[in-house]
């Protein structure tokens, strides 16, 4: 933990934002298996990861709607890449579009989550397409 700051916590606002950007909710547990596939620090549950990323999320959007979570979004992408190999990168990638596969019923609704990953990946440089 760096400042107030994890790792993990930048993932669970990834992970959640492409879930909230779906059309259906998420199965219960997947957001808190997918991230404890990443944690970071032991002492960190996923549940309360979770929570400050859901709190965190909804006053970015509360205060600057849509561009206020996408310029949080573009700040845990750029903490996260100080921190983080390019192979745990594509792992949070696979990750979040294993997200936006549960949270989609329609090609079109997918097609429109999977610019969460995509637009990660894109800050990351990685080949994700």
């Amino acid at each position: 933990m760096q400042g107030g700051w994890s790792p993990s916590h930048s993932i669970a606002m990834l992970l959640l934002a492409t879930a909230r950007a779906g059309t259906i909710a998420p199965p219960p547990a997947l957001l808190k298996r997918l991230l404890e596939q990443h944690q970071y620090g032991p002492a960190l549950r996923a549940e309360v990861v979770i929570t400050a990323a859901a709190d965190e999320l909804e006053t970015h959007y509360r205060q600057g709607g849509l561009r206020g979570v996408i310029g949080a979004l573009q700040s845990h992408c750029r903490r996260l890449d100080l921190l983080t190999e390019s192979s745990e990168k594509s792992k949070i990638i696979d990750a979040m579009t294993t997200v936006a596969d549960a949270v989609t019923d329609t090609p079109d609704a997918r097609r429109r989550v999977y610019a969460f990953p995509f637009a990660a990946a894109k800050v990351w440089k990685l080949d994700h397409t």
